[in-house]
């Protein structure tokens, strides 16, 4: 009955409910239900959707399939989405759901960002969901390792990638080190930004970083936030971080 109600293999879907509803995408019912009942990370979903105007342009970092991209890109509808991605199977994934879903709004930048410019080596996972740049060759298991151009958001924004007005990352630990590589923007321009902070390490750049630009850093607990008092507090949590002069 599971194998009937949830094959295992991907096939187009129609997202059921949430904010996503209606959008299609090319989905595993059976690993990727979450998205499929329009549920997958739904508190930050809506965290964004309650921060965003139909002007903004929202960068998603680590933009795995495209479930925050598409849900922005229908909300923006005088807005860009720039939708940042280095695993070719996700980046090729990330086409396909602006063709079935017809959003024109959407670039695709299939790079991995960090806080240089190059190539790295880069571990993915057999679900293609979680990746990260391997460093000291030291990575969470994987089906393997490939090479992927890496950038940094002043870069992309010196060559005329629209500026960022909210920031999503999810990087898997590389976090910290994306932020170093946008000090330029987060002076002059001075986005909002979600985070999801995956390691001390993280945290704790993350937190220097912010704190030296000014802005004030909440941890974010379903639809309400609330302030952060040391690095410590914001490992394995999601932040938002705004400006406060």
């Amino acid at each position: 009955m599971a194998d009937f109600i949830f094959p295992d293999k991907a096939k187009n879907y129609t997202v059921l409910s949430g904010p996503g509803r209606n959008l299609r995408f090319k989905l595993n019912a059976r690993t990727q239900t979450t998205m499929l009942f329009g549920v997958y990370e739904q508190a930050n979903v809506k965290f964004l959707l309650n921060h965003v105007s139909d002007k903004d342009v929202f960068w998603d970092v680590g933009a795995y399939i495209g479930y925050f991209t598409y849900i922005m890109s229908r909300r923006l509808i005088n807005g860009r989405v720039v939708a940042v991605e280095p695993v070719p199977e996700n980046i090729k994934l990330l086409y396909e759901h602006s063709a079935l879903n017809n959003l024109k709004n959407v670039l695709i930048i299939e790079k991995a960002l960090s806080s240089y410019e190059g190539s790295v080596s880069f571990s993915i996972t057999e679900s293609t969901h979680q990746g990260k740049i391997v460093i000291n060759k030291i990575f969470f298991p994987t089906t393997g390792i490939i090479s992927v151009p890496v950038t940094t958001i002043d870069a992309l924004v010196n060559s005329g990638v629209p500026l960022p007005s909210i920031i999503k990352i999810d990087a898997e630990g590389e976090e910290g080190r994306i932020l170093q590589g946008a000090a330029l923007v987060f002076r002059r321009y001075r986005p909002r930004c979600l985070i999801e902070v995956h390691t001390l390490e993280a945290a704790r750049l993350c937190w220097d970083f912010l704190s030296y630009q000014g802005y004030s850093i909440l941890l974010i607990d379903r639809a309400s936030v609330f302030k952060a008092d040391k690095p410590e507090d914001i490992c394995y949590r999601h932040i938002w971080a705004e400006p406060i002069r």
